[in-house]
């Protein structure tokens, strides 16, 4: 291990950090599916049904998928706006967060802070199964807490990469760590479609998740640190390297104030939120609506609707990481650079 840099260490535990993350925040989109009992809640709404002309083509969509579908109904008579609560009421508790958890990390330890986010993260999942059959409402606390104690991660994630990525390395680096939100969403999409069809059901997908993400609060302890100086098995060659070429990132005191109105007037921040906001509503609308959509209006069966949800994630990773690494060239070769001004 010593013989690999520990920034290399810390961008593959940042990339399964940010795998359980998003595997803690998207199982629900799988899960939902094999929880409710749809016949049930069919047979009730027989009498609010709509005749609708299809096509053909539509009629043997179903035709095929339904017959090959061997997922069971679930415990649970949850209607559509009750499921759509479920499956958006994590944002809530992510957006609350966002600003909260930015101001503990730059006041206090990246590590420490984030160290309890994914404990309590790990325990709004690991409890589902016990708070979903007590109460619904009950279930939406937990999924607001899913979502507050995630917020934490991309703020600390980027103050760890202040002190551990040089300029050069960045794109690769930090490329390759964020890539695992696009390998969590392909990969926790199949896995959670297995998982609902053994013989525990349902409740296995979050103990399965819930107890990986308390194995990764144990290797999140040992190997991260938040400065290359803290790290004791870090060698000299390395620490001075990085000392040299980030700059540290000193912690905020009482005294000093926010530059709101500079941040609120400042057009690359807002350009910043604009392209933030129309990915994340993709990214997140796919992530938590295609699946349903799949099911309920496409007809498609259980596996393969997992599987085809999965595919567009495992694309995106592989464009994440090769364009990380197209970044790093043009840096180096000064074809680009990070702080030109266009006027």
């Amino acid at each position: 291990m010593n013989c690999i840099p520990q920034r290399v260490i810390l961008s593959i535990i940042l990339c399964l950090g940010t795998i359980n993350m998003l595997a803690q925040r998207v199982n629900l989109s799988i899960a939902i599916l094999c929880m409710t009992n749809h016949t049930y809640i069919r047979n009730e709404n027989k009498e609010n049904d709509v005749n609708v002309t299809v096509s053909s083509s539509f009629h043997c969509i179903q035709e095929n998928f339904n017959g090959t579908d061997t997922m069971t109904d679930g415990p649970f008579v949850w209607d559509r706006p009750s499921r759509g609560v479920l499956l958006g009421i994590i944002f809530w508790g992510y957006f609350l967060g966002q600003i909260p958890s930015g101001i503990l990390i730059q006041s206090f330890s990246v590590r420490w802070v984030l160290f309890t986010s994914l404990i309590l993260l790990s325990m709004s999942t690991f409890f589902v199964p016990l708070v979903a059959t007590k109460s619904l409402y009950l279930f939406y606390a937990f999924r607001i807490l899913t979502g507050l104690a995630s917020a934490s991660w991309f703020p600390g994630f980027y103050q760890l990469w202040a002190a551990w990525a040089p300029p050069n390395e960045r794109g690769l680096l930090i490329g390759f760590a964020y890539a695992g939100i696009h390998i969590g969403s392909a990969i926790t999409m199949p896995i959670t479609a297995a998982l609902c069809q053994t013989s525990i059901g349902w409740s296995l997908v979050f103990y399965f998740y819930g107890a990986i993400s308390f194995a990764y609060c144990i290797v999140w302890f040992i190997f991260v640190y938040d400065e290359p100086k803290l790290h004791p098995r870090i060698s000299t060659k390395e620490k001075l390297y990085l000392e040299s070429c980030c700059p540290v990132i000193k912690k905020r005191s009482g005294k000093q104030k926010i530059p709101l109105k500079s941040i609120l007037t400042s057009l690359p921040v807002w350009a910043f939120v604009a392209v933030n906001t129309g990915l994340d509503w993709n990214l997140y609308t796919f992530l938590t609506s295609v699946p349903t959509y799949m099911r309920e209006v496409l007809k498609f069966d259980f596996q393969r609707n997992a599987g085809l949800s999965a595919l567009p994630y495992i694309g995106m990773w592989i464009g994440q990481v090769l364009f990380g690494w197209i970044s790093d060239i043009l840096l180096t070769r000064k074809v680009a650079c990070l702080d030109r001004v266009f006027l």
